[in-house]
């Protein structure tokens, strides 16, 4: 052993001037860390300066294995502890051979905000307090406790002393050591409120170093855990019961904050913060929820609530700063197991800076008086969720949601996000994500040599078959490499579930009425405009051979041709198209009761015979008004709208309702509320006759077999199904 330590500890100072580099990366459950070393002609004092490397990502989870190369990008430089001499540790990115980083590249995105001359102005400080558990090797239970049991109630280990009070503290001192020498600024150390956890602060430290250094240091404590035989917990309750979690506390501090008057510009920051709690925890660690449950010096996850001195809030400000007028304040929700990179761009990108602009997540500068809607990531998600609600609610009758749908979906929206965002925003954001589907959709169409990575949510294929689609049409390299988890969840929200029960395995394509076909504009920006390309797509479930009968307004035709725009209703056959007609020329949409509706086998011709009633025909003149007309797109799909609510409520009027079988849905074990079974289910019994099937079965068990049997038929046929 004493010869292994002496080749451990060997100075290759003297005999050479190579150098070993140990390269550091997150892995693909973004919590894990890799590296491996490689040599170096000299030494090396900038990342610029040394080369990018690979590595297999299949063995990682961030690549399948038949495309498995990620390369990585050398970020910031740090002194091996480990090897000393001018060996170096080196804190890298991943991406892919393109050049584009892989779904679990975070600090990308945070090097993108923090980068922005706002934020650089700005000087933001960050200081995390990283907490952690050393646990027994064996049997990862708390070093110091008994085997199976549990020592005496917390009080006396906070900052204690002594063989019963403090456990691993040789670890510990290490590892303090080992991150100065490392040149990472840490700034100290102490014992927790249960034994065996343990807490080390890094900074202040400015920007996205502050991310670096806090990873480079969980690296070093695991390498020394490592060979001191224990294994480190960043779980955030790592025992449960009357103990306390572990976390991150984050201080944060700008130019603005720390000059005279800061403590207005903190106050007015948290309230920003707070309008986005639900944002902010989404990203803020896993299994966080264990641990904010308002005791032992949390606030609830769901509450946001500040203070001066107050261990149990969400944000707290020291006495310090109230007292001077200035200074820093702490976001005490991130758990332990946190990202730094996702944390400082939060943090930095949704609090008011001290300019005119405010920094979206993304990194975009924003007006604050403007007003449309940013759709980042957790809108986007949040979105699709609450619409996947409202269906499962039976409030999407056909094309749209209803009414009901749409002011659920803007209430729960503001609550969930803080954003309040119009209907005419949730709409054309509802169009936007549409027009992705459909691009998806076509991506997929008769593809079946492809695979799917269902730990990175990606399509495994190879180059040569993304650069055969890429000729088809350029917009679908958006989808390489990228996780499509939330795109294959909006099959929920645009598949065609009311005519077929079923979602379709690809789109059906695209039908363009007179002129060249556009291309779509994916703008993330909402609620400035009508997305009438997407009133250009095909119905889903419409046949391509038969377009003809499907027929939307050609561009720069008026509403006077609307006569001519036909969809079926549910149950009709597409031979008869000319059973659903939409208003007649000149008609305005408020004169509903000239819109008629034949019977099947009717002539067109005595069309006037069959009107649908309206609740102010009475009250209406004969003559039509002339009014400002809407844009065509914008009336179309009013009109389809109002139809599809029209047909649903007659469909819905006979057998089982929605309702009644969403209730029968709910008892059945086994079928978790809010999974993409569950949700599958909801869409499958929007059909009549499967509603009256799943009824007529009688057994829950039954019931579920057959919910399952028809998942499995749609999974086989459409590979993205979660």
């Amino acid at each position: 052993m004493a010869l292994l330590t002496d080749l451990i500890n060997l100075d290759l100072s003297d005999i050479t001037k190579k150098v070993i580099a140990e390269y550091i990366w997150i892995g693909g459950s973004g919590m894990d860390l890799r590296s491996k070393a490689r040599t170096l002609s000299g030494p090396v004092d900038h990342p610029s300066k040394l080369p990018k490397w690979n590595y297999d990502g299949s063995s990682t989870g961030q690549a399948p294995g038949e495309d498995s190369e990620v390369i990585l990008y050398p970020q910031t430089i740090f002194k091996d502890p480990f090897r000393r001499g001018n060996n170096i540790l080196v804190m890298c990115d991943a991406y892919t051979p393109a050049g584009d980083p892989i779904p679990t590249n975070k600090r990308h995105s945070a090097a993108k905000i923090f980068s922005h001359p706002d934020v650089e102005a700005e000087e933001p400080w960050y200081g995390i307090e990283q907490e952690y558990t050393l646990l027994q090797k064996d049997v990862k239970w708390p070093i110091g406790w008994p085997q199976g049991g549990y020592p005496g109630p917390q009080g006396p280990y906070y900052c204690g002393i002594g063989a019963d009070k403090a456990f691993g503290r040789d670890v510990v001192d290490a590892h303090y050591k080992a991150c100065i020498y490392a040149g990472i600024n840490i700034s100290g150390i102490n014992g927790e409120v249960m034994p065996g956890q343990w807490e080390f602060q890094v900074g202040p430290s400015v920007g996205i170093l502050a991310g670096d250094e806090l990873w480079v240091a969980r690296y070093i404590l695991e390498r020394i855990t490592e060979i001191a035989g224990v294994v480190v917990s960043f779980d955030p309750k790592p025992i449960q019961g009357d103990w306390n979690g572990a976390g991150a506390h984050t201080n944060y501090s700008t130019k603005s904050t720390r000059k005279e008057g800061g403590f207005e510009v903190i106050k007015k920051a948290i309230e920003k913060l707070g309008h986005r709690h639900k944002e902010h925890i989404a990203a803020y660690g896993e299994g966080n929820e264990r641990r904010l449950t308002g005791r032992h010096e949390t606030a609830d996850i769901n509450t946001f609530k500040w203070g001066v001195a107050d261990r149990g809030a969400s944000v707290r400000v020291g006495r310090d700063t109230e007292k001077e007028g200035k200074g820093y304040f702490e976001d005490r929700r991130p758990a332990s197991n946190m990202d730094p990179y996702t944390i400082g761009r939060r943090i930095t990108g949704n609090s008011k800076l001290g300019g005119k602009s405010q920094m979206d997540a993304d990194g975009t500068s924003q007006n604050l008086n403007k007003n449309s809607a940013r759709w980042d990531e957790f809108a986007k998600l949040k979105f699709v969720e609450l619409c996947e609600e409202e269906i499962s609610k039976g409030n999407r009758p056909r094309t749209y949601l209803s009414k009901d749908g749409w002011d659920n979906l803007v209430r729960r929206f503001k609550i969930m996000t803080g954003r309040s965002y119009n209907k005419k925003q949730m709409r054309n954001h509802w169009d936007s994500i549409k027009l992705e589907w459909c691009l998806f959709k076509d991506l997929m169409r008769g593809q079946t040599e492809i695979g799917w990575d269902e730990a990175r949510k990606t399509i495994v294929a190879d180059d040569k078959w993304w650069e055969e689609r890429i000729q088809v049409n350029e917009k679908f390299k958006r989808f390489r490499n990228r996780d499509l988890s939330l795109i294959c969840r909006y099959d929920v929200l645009f598949s065609d579930v009311v005519d077929t029960g079923a979602r379709p395995r690809t789109p059906n394509g695209r039908f363009y009425v007179g002129g060249p076909k556009k291309e779509a504009v994916y703008d993330e920006v909402e609620g400035s405009g009508n997305n009438d390309e997407c009133l250009k797509l095909i119905v889903a479930g419409q046949s391509r051979e038969n377009p003809e009968n499907y027929m939307l307004p050609a561009a720069g035709q008026s509403r006077e041709i609307h006569e001519n725009c036909m969809l079926p209703a549910a149950g009709q056959s597409r031979e008869n198209p000319e059973n659903i007609i939409f208003p007649l020329a000149g008609q305005s949409r408020e004169n509903h009761e000239n819109c008629v509706f034949p019977l099947a086998g009717q002539s067109r011709e005595n069309r006037e015979n069959y009107m649908l009633p309206s609740s102010s025909f009475a009250k209406r003149k004969s003559s039509i008004r002339s009014e400002t007309r809407k844009s065509t797109s914008s009336s179309l799909r009013d009109d389809i709208e109002n139809l599809a609510n029209l047909i649903s409520a007659k469909i819905s009027g006979a057998g089982p309702s929605i309702e009644e079988c969403l209730g029968l849905l709910r008892k059945i074990d086994g079928l978790a509320i809010g999974s993409p079974t569950y949700f599958y289910a909801c869409n499958f019994l929007c059909n009549k006759e499967n509603r009256e099937m799943f009824v007529a079965i009688g057994d829950a068990t039954a019931r579920y077999n057959w919910i399952m049997y028809n998942y499995s038929i749609s999974k086989s046929n459409n590979p993205g199904l979660p």
